[in-house]
């Protein structure tokens, strides 16, 4: 432990989740003596949903599987589910969670996961769920705006999407942990998400050169929204995991 702490000890890390979502992450690094610095770089907003929408929630007795992505995902949804749903969801469906945290999440509002995948992305998900359902089965998937629909690509079920949250750039910036960034007084910023990426380029101005930040990504998606926008060196943690994320900026520390 001591040999990690001196590998980080003083390390300026800079989050661009929302702080809510990077407490663990951030309390993982500053145990081992980072010094992290949160600038959200995404804003969830829950989504109004449509009378479509609206709709399906009414009868979800009419699907086999009610499937979460995210711990936001968890939320955005059953804070929009009447009281009467909220008490018997296990009753009429089966739900699929995504990672320990969502499951988390859904224990939060007394729902037990009928299946949670041992991976943490969506082509796994999809993969091990498919040895685990039935062809005929109906899926829905209570969802971001902005989110790849890996299950419904990979899956031959029937698969129905609902925007419950969005993820939206945020109104106001820490105007000096983007001068740190300008600055280069910092070592390494972390990204979650594609959107993330794009908003952090936006908010730091075109005439930066945004192909100079030091990086650390979670999640292809991520890494590929990087190499996008011409970001060519950047580590990629090999678990996409806060776990994973922290051994990876560990491991970049330690060359």
């Amino acid at each position: 432990m001591n040999n990690v702490q001196n590998i980080l000890q003083g390390k300026i890390i800079i989050s661009t989740r929302p702080v809510e979502s990077a407490i663990d992450f951030a309390e993982k690094l500053e145990h081992l003596g980072a010094l992290v610095y949160h600038l959200p770089m995404i804003e969830i907003v829950q989504s109004k949903l449509t009378d479509y929408e609206l709709d399906i929630v009414d009868n979800l007795n009419k699907y086999d599987w009610l499937i979460f992505q995210s711990a936001n995902g968890v939320k955005c949804f059953f804070d929009q589910l009447p009281e009467s749903q909220k008490r018997d969801v296990n009753s009429f469906i089966k739900v699929g969670s995504i990672g320990k945290k969502t499951t988390a999440t859904l224990q939060q509002y007394n729902v037990s996961v009928d299946f949670e995948n041992s991976g943490t992305t969506g082509n796994d998900f999809a993969a091990e769920l498919k040895e685990a359902i039935k062809p005929h089965e109906h899926l829905l998937i209570p969802t971001v705006d902005i989110a790849r629909k890996v299950i419904s690509d990979i899956l031959p079920n029937k698969v129905d999407y609902i925007i419950v949250y969005k993820n939206v750039i945020p109104k106001n910036y820490d105007i000096e942990i983007l001068d740190l960034i300008k600055k280069n007084e910092y070592d390494i910023i972390s990204f979650a998400s594609p959107s993330s990426v794009l908003n952090l380029k936006y908010a730091l101005g075109s005439n930066f050169d945004f192909t100079s930040i030091k990086a650390v990504s979670i999640g292809t998606s991520t890494a590929n929204e990087l190499e996008q926008n011409g970001v060519a060196s950047y580590i990629l943690a090999s678990n996409a995991s806060n776990e994973g994320l922290v051994s990876a900026i560990i491991n970049y520390f330690n060359k």
